[in-house]
């Protein structure tokens, strides 16, 4: 990695790190070496097995939180996405759900909502 300002790798997430005085190498290092080397959602210790450290809350979610030890967590890969799908179906369902609210009220008002349910 160049210096900061001078190469693509400079990204908000690495100037955080920088400010803070942080290697997100060896933030990685330490939190697999604390997580034992593995994934602490499906606790599989597979030989092989490509581990990621993940935040538990993202990054564009919460920029304060990135280099907080707290926050990051040993996947797997397959947990990783398993993880990130939850998070995205449940954002999306609430969503739908606040953007339809005014729509259910409406047709039960209407009386449309109970034929609906017939």
């Amino acid at each position: 990695m160049g210096k900061l300002g001078t190469g693509r790798r400079d990204t908000a997430r690495n100037v955080l790190l920088a400010e803070k005085g942080v290697s997100y190498r060896k933030l990685r290092n330490e939190i697999l070496r604390r997580d034992c080397y593995t994934c602490q959602l499906c606790i599989s210790e597979e030989c092989g097995k490509r581990l990621e450290v993940m935040h538990l809350i993202a990054f564009h979610e919460r920029p304060d939180l990135y280099a907080d030890r707290d926050n990051m967590l040993t996947v797997c890969v397959e947990c990783h996405c398993a993880y990130d799908g939850m998070k995205l179906y449940k954002d999306t369902l609430q969503q739908a759900k606040d953007k339809t609210a005014g729509v259910w009220e409406q047709l039960a008002k209407m009386g449309i909502y109970e034929l609906l349910l017939s």
